[in-house]
């Protein structure tokens, strides 16, 4: 019987810098923008969503500041 030493684990390499992701998936100002514009419509459609169905009594004052707050 042959005796073989395990492998030896490779330590995980060590990522310097602020932000290891940089360069990956970013996108433009511009396409930042426009992600954030149709981020901003669908949460206003969720929102009236929310309020033609009614809000549970819990979140009811929730809404009612987001209205003050907003409405101003």
């Amino acid at each position: 019987m042959s005796k073989t030493a395990p492998p030896q684990e490779q330590p995980m390499p060590f990522i310097t810098g602020g932000d290891w992701s940089v360069g990956l998936n970013t996108g433009t100002s511009l396409q930042q923008a426009e992600i954030l514009t149709v981020l901003g419509r669908g949460l206003q459609k969720l929102y009236g969503h929310l309020v033609e169905e009614g809000v549970p009594e819990h979140l009811a004052q929730y809404v009612e500041q987001l209205d003050d707050t907003y409405a101003a």
